[in-house]
């Protein structure tokens, strides 16, 4: 595995992306209702593929900013980014202090359910609203709707000797009520929570766990340490473990398999 492939924001951006949240990215900005000219924000942006998704839609009359806490993250942002139609800056800061607006639209993809206090970011994202303004925000539902995931994640707690708890937190704010309620209690008055189930895609199952795998080093970090050969023999293994489950997810070598989303719409 070379230092790309250990490097988390690499992997997000050149497996991550293309596999998943590109494919997402299109159903998040139209929910939000993008126009041109408008100023959006990108809550815990990643690597910026909602940002420049809405920059699509924004043109050069418009503005995008995208907001995460990860310098990493935001170096390949800005690098991926460069040719903007519209433009773009790029902030380092946590959900729970976001940068000043006012903006006509809040975006965030798949980020609320790992923020320490996700009451306090819906709060953010209310504070930095134009009048009229809206936030348009995407979790995944539950483990329990998502079976090759929840194998993997699964195994890997085995494997890994690591908390369950932990590396499923993408998939720990499911309730729509809670996601609802959440919004609610932050200030938003007017709250629709749609369910979306979209397909996405990895061109090698061998590689669609070891990736997978070192994503969880947002909380093992020491997966970036340990040896390749080390890294080879988990993923062995925990392709094995999970071989039964990921066979009814493969076509050829390619992984598929449908995810399923919480969107929500909030106004003031």
């Amino acid at each position: 595995m070379g230092a790309a492939e250990t490097n988390p924001a690499q992997v997000y951006e050149d497996f991550f992306v293309p596999g998943m949240f590109a494919r997402w990215a299109p159903i998040l900005v139209d929910r939000a209702g993008i126009g041109e000219g408008e100023r959006v924000l990108d809550v815990a942006c990643g690597t910026g593929i909602v940002a420049r998704e809405a920059a699509k839609r924004v043109g050069p009359s418009g503005e995008v900013v995208g907001a995460d806490i990860s310098p990493h993250m935001l170096q390949v942002a800005q690098e991926v980014a460069a040719s903007s139609p519209a433009p773009m800056r790029w902030v380092q800061t946590g959900a729970d202090s976001l940068p000043d607006g006012p903006f006509d639209a809040v975006l965030c993809q798949q980020g609320l359910q790992f923020f320490p206090d996700r009451a306090a970011a819906a709060g953010e994202m209310r504070r930095v609203l134009a009048p009229g303004g809206r936030a348009a925000i995407a979790v995944w539902c539950g483990l329990d709707r998502h079976e090759l995931f929840d194998a993997l994640i699964r195994a890997e707690a085995r494997h890994l000797d690591a908390p369950l708890e932990a590396l499923a937190t993408p998939f720990s704010f499911g309730d729509p009520d809670r996601l609802r309620a959440t919004l609610t209690e932050a200030g938003f008055s007017d709250v629709e929570v749609e369910e979306v189930t979209h397909g996405v895609s990895f061109p090698s199952a061998t590689r669609w766990v070891g990736m997978t795998m070192m994503a969880a080093a947002a909380v093992m970090p020491e997966l970036l340490e340990m040896p390749d050969d080390q890294r080879a023999e988990i993923v062995e293994a925990l392709t094995a473990d999970i071989s039964d489950t990921l066979d009814r997810y493969t076509v050829g070598d390619t992984v598929e398999m449908p995810l399923t989303a919480n969107l929500a719409l909030a106004r003031p």
